[in-house]
């Protein structure tokens, strides 16, 4: 009896595996049988039309080495970004919804640098289903660096304060720093990207699943694999442009 869907976000550290290891940790804690979950992993790969191998392909033989059956993994290997992990997904909770009357949770894992726009897609995207089926929806993030994040904004501001004050400080401070600025760069960067793709909501009127789909088709990075029934022109889009430049300087 299925009773929760994990979605796993794509794009980890391979080493570190956060994410993978958070979704562990919630399968164990939760005591569910097998029967009772799947695991939709997202991600092709970033914005790389032609990877050696997806994302979520090597995260899910991660799962498959740490004890998760193959039958409850589910691979959306289409996505090349955020939106699309959630515009794919989408089809897949809907078909499980349908046939299980039993599901009554979701829980979407990244890391804590990455939760914020995607929470605010998922919503979106997802508004339909969770409104027809009052679903309780979980947001849990991961810890970059195997440590969370703000242990390091923490550490960044308590060196900074000490430097003010001309304090001693003992030791070497170099890898807090390396670290601090390593993560402040993944969050501005993940801010930077989740108010350009609100902008083109916005301009686009993106409302439904079936306008973030033909949004997402008609993308150049998705437009020669998939139709858009609605073609979107996107002259003026601000993420078309991003995404565009992000492939000739990849």
């Amino acid at each position: 009896m299925l009773k929760r869907i994990f979605i796993v976000l794509a794009g980890e550290d391979e080493k570190k595996r956060p994410r993978s290891k958070k979704l562990l940790g919630e399968i164990e804690k939760s005591n569910l049988d097998k029967s009772e979950y799947k695991i939709i992993v997202c991600g092709l790969s970033g914005f790389d039309l032609h990877p050696e191998s997806s994302s979520s392909s090597k995260l899910a033989r991660f799962l498959i080495l740490h004890g998760i059956s193959e039958e409850n993994i589910i691979l959306k290997e289409e996505s090349l970004d955020t939106l699309g992990d959630m515009v794919f997904s989408h089809e897949v909770v809907e078909k499980l919804l349908k046939e299980s009357s039993h599901i009554t949770e979701i829980m979407l894992i990244t890391e804590g640098f990455h939760m914020h726009r995607s929470k605010i897609l998922f919503e979106k995207v997802f508004s339909d289903l969770i409104s027809r089926y009052s679903l309780n929806i979980s947001f849990v993030k991961a810890n970059s660096f195997n440590i969370s994040s703000f242990f390091w904004k923490r550490k960044a501001l308590v060196i900074a304060e000490k430097l003010k004050r001309n304090m001693f400080l003992s030791g070497d401070i170099s890898q807090y720093l390396q670290k601090s600025i390593k993560v402040g760069k993944r969050y501005v960067f993940d801010l930077l990207l989740q108010d350009i793709i609100l902008t083109d909501i916005d301009i686009f009127h993106l409302k439904s699943y079936d306008d973030f789909k033909n949004y997402l088709f008609s993308l150049p990075i998705y437009s020669k694999k998939y139709n858009a029934s609605k073609k979107y022109d996107l002259t003026f889009s601000v993420y078309a442009k991003l995404i565009e430049g992000f492939r000739r300087s990849g």
